[in-house]
């Protein structure tokens, strides 16, 4: 049954930001829900606040725990498991000539930087010249550095090093840096004192040369430049699947996008993506703006973000997500 609930923009609030600072808070919806209760919808509007695991107030620390509302409106909290950046493990051979979805990584005498392996979403063009697109953390180790200090030194090689390692297929052109920090006592006390805020990341994102020939459909070829790509997949738990909306990245580095592509993105939408780990999955669109943090190799990221359901797993970043068949959206 579809929904009439109007999602609105909700005001994200210093006292909302702090609720991220809760041991077991991962995340926070950018819209105003409906509240569920016992699975079903109300008419109530919520705040909703993402949590790796559901546990009973005495198991929790007070300071842990999420009130029951924030100025003035009700909490609404959803378990979503504990997300991290899908960049490990799965399986994957050399394929050429390039397609979407296959293993890359990369590699540089400076161990830090290397990857294991995550995927290549698809192509784009820049300047003339053909590129691939796919995560930050994919590109590099040291997702917080300025890719100024790091791209001469890193090589982007197919399939990723967790399978074995490959021949070089490109070179960095240019990544979103991630910020990050360390949720402890220490971390939250510093920014108090500082008065800073916390920053939200918009990207987990970056592009590299493509050094070999190439087509422009994924390995399973269900994905091709007809379809119409919606975003990047860049995290995930063992419940749901979190990307990045494709504009994002088109604006950032200025690319011509060898596909259609999209913005009208609701909750229920199905979406698709072709991964290197768990091939072609689809699901749908929980919710079209959060703010959730991602557990990275160095800290944690606050992500500006979409939300879906389970699609993925470690080794499917740098995904491209495309819009599904309309016929079977969930709203």
């Amino acid at each position: 049954m579809k929904s009439k609930y109007v999602f609105k923009p909700l005001t994200i609030t210093d006292k909302i930001l702090e609720l991220l600072e809760k041991e077991n808070v991962i995340g926070i919806s950018k819209v105003i829900h409906e509240k569920e209760v016992d699975g079903y919808p109300t008419s109530e509007p919520a705040i909703r606040v993402y949590v790796t695991k559901k546990k009973p107030k005495k198991k929790l620390r007070k300071r842990d725990i999420v009130p029951e509302t924030v100025n003035d409106m009700s909490t609404d909290v959803v378990e979503i498991g504990d997300v991290v950046a899908q960049s490990l493990l799965s399986r994957q051979r050399k394929v050429s000539p390039l397609m979407a979805g296959i293993s890359i990584g990369s590699k540089s005498r400076d161990r830090g930087l290397c990857t294991t392996a995550g995927t290549l979403g698809f192509f784009g063009e820049l300047d003339g010249e053909i590129v691939g697109i796919t995560c930050t953390h994919v590109l590099t180790g040291k997702v917080w550095l300025n890719p100024s200090k790091v791209k001469s030194k890193i090589e982007i090689i197919q399939p990723g090093l967790y399978d074995g390692g490959g021949r070089i297929i490109g070179h960095i052109i240019d990544y979103e840096p991630i910020k990050l920090y360390r949720n402890t006592c220490f971390w939250r006390f510093y920014r108090r004192l500082f008065n800073q805020r916390l920053i939200i990341n918009k990207l987990d994102a970056g592009i590299f040369s493509i050094e070999e020939d190439y087509i422009l459909e994924s390995i399973e070829r269900r994905i091709n430049c007809m379809d119409t790509a919606v975003g990047l997949l860049f995290a995930g738990s063992d419940k749901v699947s979190l990307h990045i909306p494709i504009d994002r990245i088109i604006d950032r580095f200025g690319l011509k996008l060898l596909m259609n592509y999209g913005f009208d993105i609701v909750k229920g939408d199905r979406i698709c993506k072709s991964g290197r780990t768990t091939g072609y999955t689809c699901g749908w669109v929980i919710d079209p703006s959060a703010i959730i943090k991602v557990k990275y190799r160095g800290g944690y990221g606050l992500m500006d973000c979409r939300v879906s359901s389970w699609l993925s797993s470690e080794g499917d970043s740098g995904s491209l997500i495309i819009r599904g068949d309309r016929n079977e959206d969930r709203r």
